[in-house]
């Protein structure tokens, strides 16, 4: 016994896909209920083919792969049952009902569990926000409540640019139209990207909780992207002048000042600043349970315990003071950093706003932030040839990829690791290369 798939119309601009089965010397035909175009038909290798024009091919072919595994075994059963093959008739009876089944059984499912697009994403970020949110496969690693507002950015674009979106709408048409959209307001390439990744997030969620989401967004032509950005980074010369500042007299200046050096020396991100206490410190060392990226996630780290560190927490009795607001603190870091004499250093950035690269130039002390922290201690600790693995142990990057994304080192800091290791290698040789 045989199923097989051919075209209705083969000629027509759309048509249906009719089912086939042989067995013996009889065949009956069937519809599918799939409705398509010839030319995303692929005769010889009866599927769908794989082509981004078709995004939806994915589930037709598991669709169709399905309804011969079901035709198959209402034959093979009426087989063993009745000890004979069924005729034509008693055949095209068994496969009525798994046509009609299929289709009920959906309508039903998306019916009862249908949530229009934006009521779902509402709900998706208050489970964000009360922590009940898990990742797929992982259910004991839920999602951190400040991964809510950077949805809710997302929503209210979304809800800006067209009100009443829902599930099927969001196709390729849609994804240019929000691109576009984005790019007219002079965002960032990552923020942009940021953007399709969290719209990404929901549908994926959406699909597997049965919502009839559009397959388009699954295609690699509906992706988000980012750009490598030309951040900067403090050196050890620049974070000892930044730690001799008299802030006495600005008391918010003088925490920001602190707990942005622990950072420095810890490679810790803003979120665990104010977090480490006397008892995080044993054998000399700091051990914390470090939260990773946006879920809740847990791994325990062992920090080194640089002076500065030390002496920051001699300052406060022990107990650091609690961290003011990111936004707050990257203010304070540019009045305190502005006190540096060094960090008036004009830098020169390029990044690509809206579709158009723009090249800044600005004071250094303009572009320090709290991630400026980390970004500085891998750095630094690069410069001082301890291995990466070892970096990363403390940054807890899980992939040297990502860790190497913290490492901004000019091309005039790449030529002089060359050229001291080159003086190192002349010096104990006592040999000169010959020109």
């Amino acid at each position: 016994m045989k199923v097989s798939y051919f075209l209705k119309q083969p000629t027509a601009e759309k048509t249906s896909l009719i089912g086939r089965v042989n067995w013996g010397e009889n065949q009956i035909k069937f519809g599918t209920e799939i409705l398509t175009s010839p030319k995303f038909w692929e005769k010889s290798k009866q599927q769908f083919k794989q082509t981004n024009a078709n995004p939806g091919f994915p589930e037709l072919n598991q669709r169709l792969k399905q309804l011969a595994t079901d035709v198959s075994k209402a034959y093979n059963n009426f087989q063993n049952n009745e000890k004979r093959e069924p005729t034509k008739d008693e055949l095209r009876q068994l496969i009525t009902p798994i046509i009609t089944s299929k289709r009920r059984k959906q309508e039903r499912k998306q019916k009862a569990n249908y949530i229009s697009f934006f009521d779902y994403y509402l709900k998706f970020i208050e489970r964000t926000k009360a922590g009940t949110r898990t990742r797929k496969g992982q259910s004991a690693t839920t999602i951190t409540k400040d991964v809510a507002r950077v949805h809710m950015v997302t929503y209210n674009k979304l809800k800006d640019l067209n009100p009443n979106l829902d599930w099927q709408d969001i196709d390729f048409d849609f994804y240019d139209l929000f691109l576009g959209s984005l790019k007219e307001q002079g965002l960032s390439t990552n923020y942009i990207g940021r953007q399709i990744k969290n719209l990404k997030a929901v549908l994926n969620e959406a699909t597997d909780f049965g919502m009839p989401t559009n397959p388009a967004f699954k295609n690699r032509r509906f992706a988000g992207f980012q750009e490598d950005v030309e951040d900067v980074y403090l050196n050890e010369r620049e974070l000892q002048q930044l730690f001799a500042l008299d802030l006495q007299a600005s008391p918010h200046l003088d925490v920001t000042r602190d707990l942005f050096l622990i950072g420095c020396y810890t490679g810790q991100r803003y979120s665990d600043w104010g977090k480490l206490t006397p008892q995080n410190i044993k054998d000399g060392f700091l051990n914390i349970i470090q939260q990773k990226g946006s879920s809740i996630k847990q791994k325990a780290v062992a920090l080194p315990l640089h002076t500065v560190v030390k002496q920051i927490f001699t300052k406060y009795g022990g107990e650091l003071p609690k961290p003011y607001s990111n936004q707050k603190t990257n203010n304070y870091l540019k009045e305190v950093c502005a006190l540096v004499p060094c960090l008036h250093e004009k830098v020169s950035t390029t990044r690509t706003q809206g579709s158009q690269k723009v090249t800044t130039v600005e004071p250094k002390y303009n572009l320090i932030g709290t991630h400026t922290a980390r970004r500085s201690f891998a750095t630094n600790s690069f410069l001082a040839d301890i291995p990466s693995i070892t970096i990363m142990a403390v940054t807890g990057h899980a992939t040297e990829k990502e860790f190497l994304k913290y490492i901004k080192l000019s091309s005039v800091e790449h030529a002089k690791i060359y050229q001291v290791r080159w003086d190192k290698e002349a010096e104990s040789t006592g040999k000169v290369v010959a020109i």
